[in-house]
């Protein structure tokens, strides 16, 4: 699933680099630009023209605070990933730099340019100046590319001189150990401290001269931009652990792969992260993979017709990608070992490639002579499961780079960013409030996951891909078995005890312990296996009439096709069948309730499992037809559900859409009467999956995964939490018991927040209850009691009430004229003490209008209405006064007409309505 992202059109691009976190491309020209571009909005932010000679590499400091620009005058430049300010500036190489690298776990930045030589620098974060550590020396001509392994233990480099050779870079893991180590030549040739000097232009061109010029040049720009000399130390040079063999012409780039399609020898000292095999390409037009424990090519592509110059490999797609003189771009699958596409942008000769995680897929970046191509690749999304069984655990798998996982004090669990392709398992979970979390990776799990889950025990993990299921310790990840199953899931038991309305009757069950399971393979579309875990023995067969394109776990078994989903006990009786297509089945932890999800709709169904149990032990058990009203529709819900779980007890069932998370209160559900209630988190702008509850300090959390809100970044997720409110769930049981004044007293005992005793008070205006028992809950609440009083027409409450706005109105639509219009006085509201005045016929209000207000049209009326003859002369003009004595008899009644015309245009006809 390939689709163009964007193409941005600018000078020939000669490098590339991804920021670590956020959603922005590097791009280097050759013209000495640079260009920023914001690949999740697709827009370009800036271009700025940095140097005068190419860019031909590029590269973000591991925490992305910094880049390293390397060009033609040999010169390492660092600038602020923010302010694109130049902090440092230093003559690494005689001549072109063509690769700079960043180590994942240490503060060194390796480069290599066409002197033939690769060289490590430590540098401190603070102040940016920078050491050299060693040199790699080796390549008889000048070097093209260079690449570390995740890990940074081991490097790969590719040479005009036709070889590939890898070096050790396991040392600056720890650098201090590196440093006392280089300082007892305990490794490397000990070059010791030396003194540099200032040298523009190197003849390294051989290997006799590399080894007699160490001659290095660090030059500062930070303050006088004076040249300094600089001593370097400790020094120390290294050999190639082992070089590679094959091309006839220059090598072009080289990266580390895997491929399951090729015989590897896991203990090969060089495999680095399950990275045996190297891929290369060259100006011979051959793309090579080679085993680094044969040193041996082991695979060739030849499916360029010009130079190849760039190779890369995308590690959770297993795709290899190439960009060619050809104009072509081809991806390749390490899986088939087959070119799966070939592309062409028109945009000239292909020069290097980039790739980075954006959520749930894949950017690949594609440089050309006229621009640059972004394609996304993918489109699955993370997969992820929650179990509470005995401890809580959580396991997820998606398109994600694996950084670190933060569990907050408060609300969320987060910065969880597994790597794609890989299983990543937490235990415990709630044990890691404030700590990093310790993820354990299941490295050999299959490549693209589309299902897992763990056992209703919590003893095992699945993982389903498309062709196989790898079954796992939940406790150490360590693989149990293996087997090619194209659908899996795990067998549930009834707890009768635990029912809603408790059944009284024997059950016996061995499901959980034995970890029973079920699965459908390839070639046996139509029959259902059930086995059990704990003893790998077969228990029975199921045999249906359809191809089984899903099946569902839990204390029955569903197989479903594109048509209809059969349920069945695990003993193989056909229980009951529902003529809908299916997406997902979920129970809840007892067993008597299920709720099928379709793309369109929800159900909640009822299981009967007394007659369950009586028609399938009867000797006249009709095998064909099943068990009549066996599950009850108790709910429906037209809404496209995407993830749903019930709480421990089921008194409550979450559901996601696209809209948010709900909640249904189940005892509503019985009733009929259930209305799906928003629950707002404001920790996540996109919700990927409700992944169960769990009891935490006698506290039931439900776990919710998504996207954070508050991250511009598109791969930060967290696990964010929602508490259940008990008290909330026990009151909302007194009220459809009909018992309220038990509710109205529990909830004045018990609800101290005030959101508590607001979502009460709705409720039972919901439900008609009288006035006067809401407004008992609202003695602690002066604020909120105002409000509810407002809501419930109790003007007398509401206008005793701290809000004086709401309070004046309350009062004024109740008729209490005279508190209206002093409560309007500290408004300074002249205009509606003037109308309170007026319809009072108070002269005593009036008078107040008069003396205190600065409104000139206000005063003016309250003179009129008080006929102060003498006052309403002085504010008139001569011009004026004439027409006043006309018109006196009449203005009061036309000032009223205007104030009642200015009250139904402010839409407050009530207030316009009570005045004659």
């Amino acid at each position: 699933n390939i689709a163009t992202m964007a193409q941005i059109r600018s000078a020939r691009v000669k490098s590339f680099d991804f920021h670590p976190v956020r959603p922005q491309l590097l791009i280097g020209l050759h013209t000495g630009e640079i260009i920023l571009y914001d690949h999740k909005q697709c827009i370009q932010i800036k271009s700025i023209p940095l140097l005068t000679t190419p860019i031909r590499a590029i590269k973000y400091f591991a925490d992305g605070q910094y880049f390293a620009v390397g060009s033609d005058d040999g010169r390492l430049r660092i600038y602020d990933s923010y302010s694109f300010q130049n902090r440092q500036t230093i003559k690494a190489h005689g001549e072109y730099i063509r690769g700079i690298e960043s180590h994942p776990t240490s503060n060194i930045l390796v480069t290599a340019g066409d002197d033939a030589v690769i060289r490590a620098w430590s540098y401190n974060k603070q102040t940016i100046q920078f050491e050299l550590e060693a040199e790699y020396i080796g390549h008889d001509d000048l070097i093209m590319s260079i690449q570390l392994d995740p890990q940074g233990n081991r490097m790969v480099s590719a040479s005009r001189d036709k070889t590939v050779k890898i070096w050790d870079t396991s040392y600056f893991m720890d650098l201090a150990d590196f440093r006392q180590k280089a300082k007892d030549g305990k490794i490397g040739a000990q070059m010791g401290k030396k003194e540099v000097m200032l040298v523009d232009k190197l003849n390294m061109r051989t290997v006799n001269n590399l080894t007699k010029q160490t001659t290095h040049l660090i030059t500062s720009f930070m303050q006088n931009k004076k040249q300094e000399e600089i001593n370097f130390s400790p020094f120390v040079k290294f050999d190639a652990l082992f070089t590679l063999n094959a091309h006839t012409d220059c090598v072009n780039q080289a990266s580390w792969c895997e491929s399951p399609m090729l015989s590897g020898d896991t203990a090969n000292p060089y495999a680095q992260g399950l990275m045996q095999f190297i891929v290369s390409c060259s100006d011979d037009k051959e793309v090579i993979i080679f085993d680094t424990y044969s040193r041996q090519p082991v695979k060739k592509f030849i499916h360029h017709s010009d130079t190849v110059n760039a190779v890369q490999f995308i590690k959770n797609l297993q795709l290899l990608i190439t960009t060619s003189e050809d104009n072509q771009t081809a991806l390749i699958s390490t899986q088939t070992l087959q070119v799966e596409r070939t592309l062409s942008f028109q945009l000239e000769r292909g020069w290097c490639v980039k790739s980075a995680q954006s959520g749930a897929s894949t950017i690949i970046a594609v440089g050309f002579d006229s621009g640059t191509v972004l394609l996304r690749v993918g489109d699955f999304a993370p997969v992820s499961c929650f179990n509470c069984k005995k401890t809580t655990r959580f396991a997820v798998s998606g398109a994600y780079h694996h950084q670190f996982c933060k569990i907050d004090k408060t609300q969320t669990i987060g910065g969880i960013l597994p790597r794609s392709g890989m299983v990543n398992m937490l235990n415990n979970v709630d044990k890691y409030f404030g700590e990093e979390a310790d993820f354990k990776e299941i490295s050999d799990a299959p490549q693209i996951i589309k299902k897992m889950d763990y056992s209703p025990a919590g003893k095992f993990l699945y993982i389903q891909s498309d062709t196989q299921v790898m079954v796992v310790s939940s406790v150490t990840g360590k693989k149990k078995f293996e087997i090619p199953a194209k659908q899996f899931c795990f067998a549930a038991q009834f707890s009768p005890e635990n029912f809603l309305n408790k059944l009284d009757i024997e059950y016996e069950s061995d499901l959980e312990a034995s970890n029973v399971y079920a699965m459908v393979t390839e070639k046996q579309r139509r029959v259902v296996r059930v086995f059990s875990a704990s003893d790998a023995t077969e228990l029975g067969k199921i045999k249906v009439d359809f191809p089984v394109e899903k099946l569902f776990g839990g204390q029955l078994l569903g197989i479903a096709n594109t048509e209809c989903i059969c349920f069945y006990d695990y003993e193989g009786h056909f229980i009951s069948q529902l003529d809908i297509q299916v997406q997902n089945v979920v129970w809840n932890s007892a067993g008597d309730l299920c709720v099928i999800l379709t793309a369109t709709d929800v159900f909640i169904l009822k299981i009967n499992l007394k007659k369950i149990l009586t028609e399938v032990a009867s000797e006249d058990f009709d095998e064909f037809n099943g068990v009549d009203d066996a599950m009850e529709e108790l709910y429906s819900l037209n809404q496209q559900v995407q993830s749903c779980t019930f709480t421990h007890d089921s008194k409550l069932f979450v559901f996601n859409t696209q809209e948010g998370v709900f909640q249904l209160f189940i005892d509503e559900v019985l009733q009929g009467t259930a209305q799906p209630v928003n629950l707002q988190i404001d920790s996540l702008k996109q919700i990927i999956q409700i992944l169960g509850t769990y009891q935490f300090d006698d506290q039931e959390k439900i776990l919710v995964f998504g996207e954070a809100a508050s991250s511009y970044y598109d791969n930060q997720l967290i696990i964010s939490t929602v508490n259940v409110d008990k008290v909330i769930v026990q009151f909302k049981q007194l009220i459809i018991s009909n018992q309220i004044d038990e509710a109205v007293q529990f909830a004045f005992n018990e609800m101290k927040t005030a959101s508590q005793i607001e979502f009460c008070c709705e409720y039972l205006i919901k439900n008609k209850v009288q006035t006067t028992k809401i407004l008992q809950l609202l003695e602690n609440f002066p604020q909120l009691k105002q409000k509810i009083a407002h809501k419930l027409k109790r003007y007398d409450v509401s206008m005793l009430g701290d809000d004086l706005k709401l309070a004046a109105e309350d009062a004024f639509r109740g008729g209490y004229l005279n508190e209206a219009a002093q409560i309007y006085v500290q408004l300074k509201d002249w205009a509606m003490v003037l109308l309170c005045g007026y319809i009072l016929g108070d002269e005593e209000v009036l008078e107040q209008v008069f003396k205190q207000t600065e409104v000139e049209n206000a005063r003016f009326r309250a003179a009129v209405l008080l006929e102060k003859e003498d006052e309403v002369e002085k504010m008139l003009t001569p011009s004026q006064k004439a027409a006043y004595k006309k018109a006196r008899d009449k203005l009061a009644k036309e000032d009223v007409d205007e104030w009642k015309k200015e009250l139904i245009e402010k839409k407050r006809l009530d207030v316009a309505e009570s005045i004659e």
